[in-house]
């Protein structure tokens, strides 16, 4: 699993929508409304297709997600992460990586998950791939609401270093059920050679239809698969239904970006969404386990 992080944030911003250190931001919070629970069959989701390439595959045992694999489109190689559970929640979660000289999978980190009133701790423990042994560790701090929903990631605070000062964080809106704003703000400043200065900012609202999102109640109660999705990929699955709508207010290209839904047949789950961005058109489409 990989941490928010300056440089990731960057792409996410760049790419606008496909979608830490200390005490973090609050922000505006709301009730969530009570999902009515789904009749019939039970849908899981089990992969995720953008432009036909799938990047996301979730495996099951017991009614609980186990193991999570994504593709790593740069690197052309895949990254999976398990999943260990403790009174329904998950607690740690063990991330391997493709070996870029072996091209076999090795234990690249692990990230433990230690909740308090309020907030939220995932601690990042990174090995070496040739020895195995430990080689360093970070933390990403977030502030929950009420609901234990993340609604605060990183921090205002500066952090220097030796070779930078940054600052890196995200605000959280939700409104009933669904993620309704998202606010990055970041600042790096390179501090060796000739330096340099950036400064990144990407702000969204987002509107909702009534169609079902499956991983929603997923991402509740596994922290490292909801930062994995807010970074790399989709906010659009921190909602528990589907966008339609979605407003940047603050990034490279402002304006409104209209989302189209399909859901499977004779259901209310999402099967499709499609929208145009700067690149090009993006189809995202999704397939479940079905238990009847």
């Amino acid at each position: 699993m990989l941490k928010l992080n300056h440089n990731r944030l960057l792409q996410f911003a760049a790419a606008l929508f496909l979608l830490s250190a200390t005490t973090a931001c609050s922000s505006k919070k709301e009730d969530p409304v009570p999902v009515d629970p789904p009749t019939g069959p039970i849908y899981q989701m089990r992969a995720v297709y953008v432009n036909g390439t799938r990047l996301d595959s979730f495996i099951y045992d017991n009614g609980l997600l186990k193991t999570a694999w994504f593709y790593d489109e740069k690197g052309k190689d895949w990254e999976y992460s398990n999943y260990i559970y403790k009174d329904g929640l998950v607690t740690r979660s063990e991330n391997y990586q493709t070996s870029r000289t072996t091209q076999k999978m090795f234990l690249a980190s692990i990230d433990s998950v230690v909740r308090s009133t309020g907030k939220l701790a995932v601690y990042h423990k990174f090995f070496d791939e040739a020895t195995g042994q430990p080689r360093g560790t970070d933390s990403t701090n977030t502030v929950l609401d009420a609901s234990n929903r993340i609604v605060a990631i990183g921090s205002k605070d500066t952090i220097r270093t030796q070779w930078s000062k940054s600052v890196d964080y995200i605000q959280i809106t939700f409104t009933g059920n669904n993620l309704t704003m998202f606010d990055y703000n970041g600042y790096y400043e390179s501090l060796s050679g000739p330096g340099s200065k950036d400064v990144f900012t990407s702000k969204y609202t987002l509107e909702y239809g009534n169609n079902r999102n499956v991983l929603y109640a997923e991402i509740l109660k596994n922290p490292p698969l909801a930062l994995e999705v807010l970074d790399v990929k989709y906010h659009f699955l921190w909602g528990a239904n589907d966008v339609v709508k979605m407003k940047i207010i603050d990034g490279d290209v402002p304006g409104d970006i209209i989302i189209t839904n399909k859901t499977v047949s004779n259901t209310n789950y999402i099967s499709e969404q499609s929208y145009t961005s700067p690149e090009g058109p993006v189809k995202i489409t999704y397939t479940y386990n079905v238990l009847n």
